[in-house]
């Protein structure tokens, strides 16, 4: 399949819009259709499906006996290779038999991709028959649905032999609407036959009918050229043979099936280089050529076409009958394409201008809007309603409406007589005359009566609040009074006063003569007095009217370990009438307070100094003496304070303190007297002497004697003791 793979396009897309836009403005567009509109009749358009007919006999393909336009119009396989080659172009063919659409019409081969070369198996009784009426379903786009040209059958059909001679030779300037030229797609040239739409002006780019040798266009023109100008191509494919079924002529000629029996359109090079489409004629059992050279193709002697199974390409095309919707005075309201069997339809509604006398209203079209078989035309008609118009007649003051009525075209009301509005407080009137004199009535009309008017003046006066002038105006009763400025806010004799409004309420606009007062309102002011002690905490924090009398009991401060305090005044001096906020702090005389220091030994005062004042440097008496007792013998230690935390300063209280001396127990001498010695010993206080192991036998030479006894008795020592041992 020779594609332009350089190129990067979506004709169709973009072509579209003027389908949409300039042709079918009344109906949907047909997927898989070109836009351009082609003559095939006096009375008829058609429009060329955007490739060449396809259909795919791959059975593992999920396309498999569908059917498809090629998606470029010089897409095409059958110039390519041998037939099975064809047939693996993943299972697409573009060349078929005739009358092979795969409707089942008695004859053994019908399919689209059967292949004989026994004329007879394809055709219905006879080749003469044509693909319409009992044989319709024989044309392909008839009978089958085209997946991209919108899926249902009977969407499209082939042109017959005398349609396709029509538009290339009869239409109104076909001479210039046919273009014989090559495109050349990735370096492979493709001949074939351009058609422009009735309408196209391509014609004032060329000067000849163009040839397939000397006219050649890029890709990329002949995309121009198709988007521009709603080309359409016609390449030649060449043809499948009946005996040895490969390609022929793929370069140089190919036909297009007609839906007439007997007909294609050849498209090839002549002896003269030019390209012209021919038609099989069965009257004289050759292919005679159409406004053009003679030769072509060989008929069999029986009349049949001896190529008549062999497979050409296929175009498909569909119709579109155009509907008018004419106004009454036959202007266009609407008008478009419809294909077969669409309703048709308007938007813009129908109108019609009123006259003077009359409104017309759209009543319908002039016959029954029916599905589109055949051109079509329908005018609107209308009913008509005798026009009335008001008449109103207002007041100087254009809102006031003195007397209205409803009145024919033509009529000629009088104008009402005027009463003189009564003077007002602002104005006072006369009439001078109707701003339209007379009238002949044409359309809605309002008159005005004419007034003349004086305007009023008034004074106002404008007084403060205490009766004071502050202005005077005199000003029109129209004008909008506007009041002298005052001050917003003041304070006055312990009053705070603030604006409030004017008295009486400003009558806006002036009414009459008037005097406004400033009307204030009024609130005692209030002080904030605030009491503080001498370290700045809050005694007490008042809030006192202006002039009220401002008092408060002497505070008291607490005493220190260094002073006592006594208040002594408020700084600054208080205003015992309120005037202002203020705040007052106490203020206090203080006095050194004196501690007293006492020392003591064993219970008696030894000194004492009253004159101490806090943390001052205790001085401390002389060491005492030691002293003995019975038990003990005492030494000096030192003073201790009878109160805790007290060091070396006099702390926040009088302080006492006591001798402490260290103590050592007494020893006494005790003698023991015996028999024949003395001896000493020393013993402690309160200790009993053990004198057991003075007690002996005394042996003397002439005498014995025993121990009895201790003279005294051992007793606690409190003293020196003499024990004398008793025999």
């Amino acid at each position: 399949m020779k594609i332009c793979n350089a190129l990067k396009v979506t004709t169709l897309t973009l072509l579209m819009a003027v389908v949409v836009n300039n042709l079918f403005a009344q109906s949907s567009a047909l997927p898989g259709l070109l836009p351009g509109a082609f003559s095939v009749s006096d009375t008829k358009q058609i429009h060329f499906s955007m490739g060449n007919l396809q259909y795919c006999n791959n059975s593992s393909s999920p396309d498999y006996q569908k059917w498809r336009f090629a998606t470029q119009q010089y897409y095409i396989y059958g110039p390519d290779s041998t037939i099975s080659a064809i047939q693996n172009h993943d299972g697409w063919l573009d060349l078929f038999a005739y009358a092979s659409s795969g409707w089942p019409n008695g004859h053994t081969y019908y399919k689209p991709d059967e292949i004989t070369n026994e004329d007879l198996c394809y055709q219905g009784p006879y080749l003469s028959d044509d693909l319409t009426g009992t044989y319709a379903n024989a044309d392909w786009g008839v009978y089958n649905a085209i997946t991209n040209g919108g899926n249902t059958p009977g969407l499209w059909r082939t042109l017959t032999i005398d349609e396709w001679d029509y538009l290339i030779y009869d239409r109104k300037n076909a001479h210039t609407l046919r273009y014989y030229s090559s495109v050349t797609i990735n370096g492979n040239t493709l001949a074939g036959l351009m058609l422009f739409p009735d309408t196209s002006t391509f014609a004032s780019k060329i000067t000849s009918y163009g040839s397939f040798q000397n006219d050649f266009f890029t890709c990329s023109n002949w995309t121009a050229v198709e988007s521009l100008f709603s080309a359409v191509f016609l390449p030649i494919t060449g043809h499948v043979d009946e005996t040895s079924f490969a390609l022929y002529d793929d370069d140089y000629e190919g036909c297009y099936w007609s839906s007439t029996g007997f007909g294609c359109i050849w498209i090839g090079l002549t002896s003269t280089t030019q390209a012209h489409p021919f038609r099989f004629s069965p009257t004289n059992q050759l292919v005679m050529a159409q406004h053009a050279y003679a030769g072509g193709l060989i008929a069999h002697a029986n009349g049949y076409i001896s190529e008549a199974h062999k497979k050409y390409a296929v175009r498909l095309v569909t119709e579109f009958y155009f509907v008018k919707f004419k106004n009454y005075d036959g202007s266009i309201l609407c008008e478009g394409g419809y294909r077969p069997g669409t309703m048709p339809s308007c938007s813009t509604t129908p109108t019609k201008p009123s006259t003077c006398e009359y409104d017309y209203h759209f009543l319908g079209w002039d016959k029954n809007v029916v599905a589109v078989t055949e051109d079509a035309e329908y005018t609107a008609t209308f009913d008509s309603t005798r026009r009335q118009y008001s008449v109103v007649w207002y007041d100087y003051d254009s809102v006031t409406v003195l007397q209205s009525g409803s009145y024919y075209c033509g009529d000629s009301p009088s104008n009402p007589a005027y009463t003189v509005k009564p003077a007002t407080t602002c104005y006072t009137y006369s009439f001078i005359a109707w701003d339209i004199p007379s009238i002949q009535v044409s359309q809605n009309t309002k008159i005005y009566a004419q007034v003349d008017s004086t305007e009023l003046r008034y004074d106002i006066t404008w007084n403060n609040y205490d009766g004071a002038l502050i202005r005077t105006d005199n000003v029109n009763c129209s004008t909008q009074l506007l009041p002298p400025t005052v001050p917003q806010t003041f304070d006055k004799n312990c009053y705070h006063y603030v604006f409030n409004t004017w008295t009486p309420a400003i009558v806006n606009p002036a009414t009459a003569n008037a005097t406004y007062t400033a009307k204030y309102d009024s609130t005692i002011i209030t002080y904030n007095i605030k009491w503080l002690n001498w370290d700045g905490s809050t005694i007490k924090d008042t809030t006192y009217e202006c002039g009220s009398t401002v008092s408060i009991d002497n505070p008291t401060r607490p005493s220190t370990c260094m002073y006592d305090y006594t208040f002594k005044n408020w700084n600054p001096v208080i205003q015992t009438t309120a005037s202002q906020s203020m705040t007052y702090r106490a203020e206090y005389d203080s006095t050194l307070i004196d501690y007293t220091v006492t020392w003591y030994d064993r219970g008696s005062i030894v000194s004492q100094k009253t004159d101490y004042h806090y943390n001052d440097n205790i001085s401390h008496p002389a060491d005492r003496k030691t002293y003995k007792t019975d038990s003990c013998v005492y030494f000096f230690k030192g003073w201790a304070a009878r109160q805790s935390g007290v060091g070396t300063t006099v702390p926040c209280f009088s302080v006492e303190f006591d001798a402490t001396y260290d103590s050592v127990p007494r020893w006494y001498d005790v003698t023991v007297v015996l028999k024949d010695s003395t001896t000493h010993i020393t013993i402690e206080y309160d200790s009993v002497p053990d004198l057991s192991r003075f007690q002996n036998t005394s042996v003397h030479c002439d005498s014995t004697h025993i121990f009895d006894t201790w003279s005294p008795t051992p007793h606690k020592t409190t003293a020196a003791t003499t024990y004398t041992a008793i025999y």
